[in-house]
């Protein structure tokens, strides 16, 4: 093997098995909100926009009353 090559090799399989890696850490999230762990019910729209039947996940968080400190 060349000896520029056997230099560049391990850096050129290391960043080859990143997106691997990357990938197979943490969970899934999904468009209707699939792996998020919430104490609020979700609830399901459904709808129909541009000629296509859509449905959209999402959660009612009644407000605190509170104003957020910045």
């Amino acid at each position: 093997m060349s000896r520029p090559f056997s230099r560049w090799l391990p850096s050129l399989l290391l960043t080859a098995t990143l997106p691997v890696i990357a990938h197979a850490e943490g969970p899934e999230y999904g468009p209707e909100l699939q792996g998020f762990d919430s104490p609020y019910t979700l609830k399901h729209f459904a709808f129909e926009s541009q000629g296509q039947s859509l449905q959209m996940g999402y959660t009612d968080v009644a407000a605190h009353g509170k104003q957020v400190p910045r």
